[in-house]
């Protein structure tokens, strides 16, 4: 499922006014504990600001025969 960031900063938000339940997407979730929904944010992060195979550098090898 991808998130979107403002889904993130919405997350950040609840979390720090000490509310666990949210609601994403239409799906309502009830975190257990805070360290669980803390933990949801980072790996929402994660996703989010995970490099993408567009942004990543073109690498080329080149090999090298020596003579004979």
């Amino acid at each position: 499922m991808a998130f979107t960031q403002s889904q993130i900063d919405e997350l950040r938000d609840l979390y720090r006014q000490g509310i666990r339940s949210v609601s994403i997407n239409g799906r309502a979730v009830t975190y257990a504990t805070m360290a669980e929904m803390w933990a949801a944010i980072l790996k929402m992060e994660a996703e989010v600001n995970a490099p993408s195979i567009v942004n990543r550098p073109n690498v080329r090898r080149i090999g090298y025969k020596e003579p004979i």
